[in-house]
């Protein structure tokens, strides 16, 4: 008679081929339809972020995971002995970094031009690394003072941007669908959908408004082709415009994400106010599987790169900075092969 963990062992060996070999399913992502429930068409309750809603379009997996399960990653913080911040940590504290610089320049009357603005962002900065390290332990003086000092190059870089192509903001952290502001609702294909969110700066002039999100990494993944959308990826420019029109009561002409920082080269990506339009029904395509109950993963391993369920996927580092995920090269061969139904919705989003 087999052993209780050898009938776990063979049900798992069998779990592992079915995902790996076998047609779309519930090990794939691919559950009974429950729109009543899981499409915020047709649930009210559902509040969306505009990064979850990037995630559905990035991997509709990954939102399974997040989103429909509820899946989280441990917050089990592990000191790194070569580190003090983790990437999403630096960002965020970046992002305090510029907007405190923006509004304490404004209440002293100081323009972009002027000399002392960097002096502003420089203490401003020092003010914030005090909170973060009262909160987040460093492994060391030295460790603490070589991330400091990038920090320091960072807000520097961050002034220079400013004072090129100037800041005349009319908000900063302009909040929707959170602390009390009103979700944005959009009117798309299908029924409305309820978005929330905080836009980093908005920024007027004659023309109209410009919105502009700050990103602290590098502008790799907006070159190569990849359009306006990013195959669906990309969402929360569109996202944010339709946001401060509604609240500003003015017409945005433009979205840009910014790259204020030494590794971004203080780059600019614009996106026109028209190219945008194309919004409701993108996330029509998105929303579509949702209710079709369609979470397949997505057909891009550089997708997994990351993500917090990679260790699900078996996805990792593949050597010479490429990303190997079994899932995503199931995804690939499927719709590169025929339009399986489970596919039908990403694949639209990703020829968008």
């Amino acid at each position: 008679m087999p052993t209780t963990s050898g009938c776990r062992l063979d049900r798992g060996l069998a779990a592992r081929y079915e995902r790996a070999e076998g047609t779309p399913g519930p090990r794939h992502g691919v559950v009974a339809p429950r729109a009543a429930l899981l499409d915020p068409r047709s649930n009210e309750a559902i509040v969306l972020s505009a990064s979850r809603l990037q995630d559905l379009g990035a991997c509709p997996l990954r939102y399974f995971y997040a989103s429909v399960l509820r899946l989280r990653a441990p917050d089990d913080p592990e000191l790194d002995p070569d580190r003090w911040l983790d990437p999403l940590q630096r960002g965020s504290l970046l992002h305090a970094v510029y907007e405190r610089t923006l509004r304490e320049a404004r209440i002293k009357g100081l323009s972009e031009k002027d000399e002392r603005l960097e002096a502003i962002a420089l203490e401003a900065l020092a003010s914030v690394v005090r909170r973060w390290k009262g909160e987040v332990p460093s492994p060391g003086d030295g460790i603490a003072g070589r991330e400091v000092a990038a920090l320091q190059e960072d807000a520097c870089s961050f002034v220079r941007m400013v004072r090129e192509h100037g800041a005349q903001w009319s908000r900063l952290e302009m909040k929707f669908g959170l602390d009390g502001a009103e979700p944005l609702v959009l009117d798309v294909p299908g029924g409305n959908v309820r978005v929330r969110g905080a836009v980093d700066r908005v920024d007027e002039d004659l023309g109209g408004l410009c919105v502009i999100d700050y990103k602290t990494g590098t502008v790799r993944d907006h070159e190569g082709g990849t359009g306006v959308f990013h195959g669906g990826r990309r969402l929360q420019h569109a996202l944010y415009a339709e946001a401060a029109e509604r609240a500003l009561g003015r017409t945005v002409v433009r979205s840009a994400y910014h790259f204020p920082t030494r590794r971004g080269e203080n780059e600019i990506i614009r996106y026109a106010r028209p190219d945008l339009a194309g919004l409701p029904e993108l996330l029509a395509h998105l929303l579509d599987g949702v209710a079709a109950g369609a979470f397949v993963p997505t057909d891009e391993a550089d997708d997994c790169r990351f993500c917090d369920f990679a260790p699900l996927c078996r996805a990792g580092e593949a050597g010479w900075g490429k990303v190997e995920s079994p899932p995503a090269a199931w995804s690939k061969e499927l719709m590169a092969t025929g339009v399986h139904p489970a596919f039908v919705h990403l694949k639209a989003a990703r020829a968008f």
